[in-house]
């Protein structure tokens, strides 16, 4: 399947998407895998749907939000090839400011991001 400048396989269970796997520009490789599906989790148990909190114990280094999409963005824990995204409790968040754990901790996660490396997707 074609998808904007990137190639992309989508894998679906049934009708749901599970997983996009996005070529590099030149078709050489493979640039990145994203999963908006709760049935696929990472190496350590991490799912979408799971809050920040239940991921976090604490504000993770590296947390930043991103000024044009207003999600959190920070490294899985032990996993450095693998990027978590959440999306904003409350929609009036401050897109480009990082909350106090108390408010992020809410937030829920709604992309698990892999780059390639030796990390495994699990079932």
């Amino acid at each position: 399947e074609e998808g904007g400048e990137l190639p992309v396989i989508q894998v679906k269970n049934k009708n749901e998407v599970i997983l996009t796997l996005v070529s590099k520009i030149d078709k050489s490789g493979l640039h990145y895998i994203y999963s908006n599906s709760p049935l696929v989790s990472t190496a350590s148990g991490i799912n979408v749907g799971d809050s920040y909190g239940e991921v976090f114990e604490k504000l993770a280094e590296g947390t930043v939000v991103e000024g044009l999409t207003g999600d959190a963005v920070v490294k899985a824990p032990d996993l450095s090839n693998v990027t978590l995204r959440f999306s904003p409790s409350d929609p009036n968040t401050e897109a480009g400011t990082v909350p106090p754990f108390d408010q992020l901790k809410r937030w829920i996660l709604h992309t698990i991001e892999w780059v390639p490396g030796t990390t495994t997707l699990e079932p």
